[in-house]
């Protein structure tokens, strides 16, 4: 069995991964175990490769990384105070269920226009699903505010949600010029 208390100074290492370890913090062999494969790839500058030398180091030693029952949010709102990250975590949540509950009915959506029995929504039924719609995007538009705030990249963000880091850019952008607008016309209500 191998001393988890071994400094990662004693590693066979090449610099890329050595140096992302060190500005993670990671000080010893046993720091190291506790971490996940996700939390590694999210860290700047360590890719696959660098994975790959992990993962054979400590297969090497008998260790390996923690099992990757990740949950994102303790990441990417490490630091934050309590009250918010318990809010972004509640957040979420409930984001990734409303998604479920929406793929879902895509899919019994689609399955029955497949189905000999097609049917046509009433124009109430297609207001209530878009206002639903609308305000699953609301929140998801608030999780992204509140991560990016946080000081969260577009792309973990994208990741965390299971969208592109390009939409959560335009999401931001959206949201600055609403913000401009907001400012412009108080600005003018005050003047005028």
């Amino acid at each position: 069995m191998t001393d988890l208390t071994t400094s990662i100074d004693e590693l066979p290492l090449n610099i890329r991964p050595y140096n992302c370890l060190k500005n993670l913090g990671i000080k010893t062999l046993g720091e190291l175990t506790k971490l996940t494969e996700r939390e590694l790839l999210h860290v700047p500058n360590f890719g696959r490769a660098s994975l790959m030398e992990i993962n054979d180091l400590l297969k090497g030693l008998g260790l390996e990384l923690a099992p990757s029952d990740w949950v994102p949010h303790t990441r990417a709102t490490h630091g934050l105070p309590n009250f918010i990250t318990k809010e972004i975590e509640r957040a979420t949540d409930r984001f990734r269920n409303r998604r479920i509950e929406i793929e879902t009915r895509k899919y019994e959506t689609h399955k029955n226009k497949m189905s000999k029995l097609k049917r046509k929504r009433s124009a109430s039924e297609q207001q209530i699903a878009t206002a639903e719609n609308r305000a699953t995007f609301l929140e998801r538009d608030r999780i992204i505010l509140l991560l990016r705030k946080s000081g969260l990249r577009f792309r973990s963000i994208g990741k965390l949600l299971g969208i592109s880091g390009n939409r959560v850019h335009q999401i931001c952008r959206r949201q600055a010029r609403r913000e401009a607008f907001a400012k412009q016309t108080a600005e003018v209500d005050t003047n005028g």
